[in-house]
């Protein structure tokens, strides 16, 4: 072994206080007299590891495959083991080292290691997997098994480090952290620097890219925006400990403070999350919200925002990372509540029908042609490689109103556009249009709003609709002859009108599509938030009506 990775000398008894990375005992689960233990994933799937069973690395699970091997590869299960007996409950230490045990053999083989290198998030896997060997170094005292997580840890070094492995991603940023504590605990007392110089480097670069000039990430969505944040956080943190290298106080911090910015613009007024692309709606301690809007632009965001309003919308971006089909979409709240929303992100498991119903056009309130509704963003891209999106003009002031716009293009096809106009009183006017060029099997293009989980559907007259929450009512007014159509919680087919604000959980919830057809189509359509239905087309003001027919 090279003396910058791992050697058995080099391992600690016990690691720096600065070390930040221990695992909550909440994730065991429940544990027995004799020793049996059972471990929860962040999925929510369960294993047990027991004195008498080597780890199932291949076990089979009733969903989400992909993801939970991972976990089972990354040493997750050991990690809360190790904690749990650190904490003092020894009871659990034969399991851990049978696990241990059945992990040297796993990683010890040519065909065990092309196994963990090829899994999907490899990469995360091999982050936590270096967290498991630090960790384990603590509690490991027989000096066979000792040498034994030792070349665990260094087969694991020795992948990350390699730059053929690394992805520019939140991924990415994992692995790095792994290696800064890796740094201050090994690599340091012994007088080595090269794991450091290779985290510097790719924090730096990664911070440089990840976040744009005026400092929103480019993952596409508020959740993998403050994930990101939380990551670079420990960063951070290490360094005010540690005093790592000067690069993160002269060229991180300034980047992360326009990040955190960004991010209170992006929250709801609570200060929780909104449900954007892959986001969960959790609460955001460290940071307070921001209640103006913001033009993120250059990353496909924007958001017009006040003490109580909150409307996004999201179309283009700078990369395809956790993308779903949703350009051209829009999430409406008030007062917190959920009126128009996207459909959130419930599983990682795409072959999951609810998961890919939330994650395609299905799941957002947008503008979509018939020849790719319904599809995921990979398969829109492979369907038409010269698909180019964006948010022309972010979130902006014209005397009273705010609006923004995005479109999107494919050459010769199709072009869509989408304008949005704020007006004081909680007036909103969507202007949507379509030209179909060419080249496409159908000529139906959909306007699509999904109402938020607690919004229950009125039909007033044609293309108006009065959607009721418990102290509000969001009056939908289309203006134009299009068909209705409106669903809620299918179970087949297409598994549309469904809602997820937190992993692993699903809500039934309304969608209402106005379905339009021709080469050239517009659809306008005058939103109002107040506490009562506005059954009548003529309350709507004079300056709303006007720009609603203009063009």
């Amino acid at each position: 072994m090279s003396n910058d990775s791992a050697s058995v000398d080099e391992l600690p008894d016990v690691l720096p206080e600065s070390y930040s990375g221990r695992l909550s005992l909440g994730y065991l689960k429940d544990s027995t007299p004799e020793g049996e233990a059972t471990v929860q994933f962040l999925s929510g799937a369960r294993v047990t590891l027991s004195p008498t069973n080597d780890i199932d690395f291949e076990q089979k699970f009733d969903s989400q495959q992909y993801g939970n091997t991972m976990w089972v590869y990354s040493l997750f299960a050991l990690r809360v083991l190790g904690e749990a007996i650190r904490q003092g409950q020894q009871h659990l230490r034969p399991a851990w080292e049978r696990a241990w045990r059945s992990a040297f053999e796993k990683y010890g083989s040519l065909e065990g290691l092309q196994r963990a290198n090829t899994i999907p998030s490899a990469d995360h896997a091999a982050a936590t997997r270096l967290h498991a060997c630090l960790e384990a170094s603590e509690l490991a005292d027989d000096p066979t098994f000792r040498a034994s997580v030792a070349r665990v840890a260094h087969v694991t070094l020795e992948w990350i480090c390699d730059d053929k492995n690394y992805r520019p991603n939140n991924h990415g940023l994992m692995t790095s952290i792994a290696l800064l504590n890796w740094h201050v605990a090994v690599e340091r007392p012994a007088g080595g620097t090269r794991i450091r110089d290779t985290a510097v480097r790719r924090i730096i670069e990664l911070a440089d890219k990840a976040f744009d000039e005026d400092g929103m990430c480019d993952e596409n969505t508020v959740g993998y925006h403050n994930f990101n944040l939380r990551c670079y956080d420990q960063i951070v943190q290490l360094q005010e400990r540690e005093n790592i290298d000067p690069a993160f106080d002269q060229r991180l911090r300034p980047i992360l403070k326009r990040a955190d910015v960004a991010l209170g613009h992006c929250l709801l007024q609570d200060n929780t999350i909104p449900t954007v692309g892959d986001s969960a709606r959790v609460k955001v301690t460290a940071r307070p919200s921001i209640n103006a809007s913001s033009d993120y632009s250059r990353s496909g965001f924007g958001v017009i925002k006040d003490d109580r309003l909150y409307l996004s919308m999201i179309c283009g971006g700078r990369s395809e990372i956790h993308k779903h089909h949703d350009d051209t979409s829009l999430t409406l709240w008030y007062d917190g509540q959920p009126l128009i929303v996207d459909a959130g992100s419930y599983l990682y498991d795409r072959t999951d029908p609810y998961r890919v119903s939330i994650e395609s056009s299905y799941g957002h309130s947008g503008i979509f042609v018939e020849d790719v509704d319904g599809m995921m963003r990979h398969d829109l891209k492979k369907a038409w490689p010269g698909y180019v999106s964006r948010l022309g003009l972010g979130p902006h002031r014209d005397g009273s109103t705010e609006s923004m716009s995005g479109s999107y293009d494919v050459p010769e096809r199709l072009q869509v556009e989408r304008n949005v106009t704020v007006f004081p009183d909680c007036w909103i006017v969507v202007r949507d249009t379509v030209r179909i060029m060419g080249d496409l099997k159908s000529a139906t293009a959909r306007q699509r709003w999904i109402l938020g989980p607690k919004v229950a559907p009125e039909r007033l007259g044609h293309g108006h609709w009065a959607c009721t929450t418990d102290d509000r009512v969001l009056t939908v007014m289309a203006i134009g002859a299009f068909d209705e159509d409106i669903y809620r919680a299918e179970t087949f087919d297409r598994h549309r009108g469904w809602y997820s604000d937190q992993s692993g959980v699903k809500h039934p919830v309304y969608g209402l599509d106005f379905v339009g057809r021709g080469l050239d189509q517009e659809f306008t359509t005058v939103l109002h938030i107040g506490d009562r239905a506005l059954a009548d087309r003529a309350e709507t003001p004079k300056s709303v009506l006007r720009a609603a027919l203009s063009g």
